[in-house]
């Protein structure tokens, strides 16, 4: 921009002393008028240029004002909707926090619930196998073995779900593991299903 005005200043100086000139010959003035009016008119080109680079640095500059109001007012707009949306943050974080707690009750107090029971079925499956009279046939005993194996398995699963309770309170560390043997031991689970029905 002050380029532009420069070169606008320069031109339109040029032009003026050029043309201003030209018509106080073609007038055919006297010498001492020609001088006295060159003196005014390079008087009046100094005021007349400096009126206007006024007025149009005042306009730059109220536009860069405007531009910098608009700048701070998209700023402060910005800083509040960050503010705003670092508020949901935390308390979208404090609803989770709060949630996986109810959780983690929930999950403790099933486990804790379902432990007594099973229990007293595993237990009382062990004894009836420990006390079996002799002549219980195969298929009764084969019977008790899988109320027993059952009730094991199911003895894991709520532990396994207590782990997983706690997982939240507790750091990630990742290690490596086989899924062929992950896959290997379901597999022999399948074919158990399978085998004792």
């Amino acid at each position: 921009m002050p380029r532009t005005i420069a070169l606008i200043y320069v031109a339109f100086g040029a032009v003026w002393i050029f043309f201003t000139d030209r018509l106080l010959v073609w007038l055919q003035l006297s010498p001492e008028l020609i001088l006295r009016l060159q003196t005014a008119k390079g008087w009046l080109f100094v005021v007349g240029s400096a009126i206007l680079l006024y007025v149009v640095l005042r306009s730059y500059e109220r536009r860069g004002g405007d531009a910098m109001a608009a700048l701070i007012k998209s700023r402060n707009e910005v800083r509040s909707a960050n503010a705003e949306l670092e508020h949901r943050v935390a308390e979208r974080t404090r609803q989770l926090e709060a949630a996986n707690r109810e959780l983690e009750a929930f999950a403790y107090a099933v486990s804790h619930d379902l432990r007594a029971p099973l229990r007293s079925m595993s237990g009382f499956s062990q004894i009836l196998q420990e006390t079996a009279p002799p002549g219980l046939d195969e298929k009764s005993r084969h019977y008790l073995q899988r109320i027993h194996d059952a009730s094991m398995r199911m003895s894991g699963l709520i532990e396994d779900l207590l782990n997983l309770s706690r997982i939240g309170r507790s750091e990630l560390t990742a290690r490596p593991i086989s899924l062929s043997q992950v896959a290997a031991e379901e597999w022999i689970q399948i074919e158990k299903s399978i085998l004792l029905q």
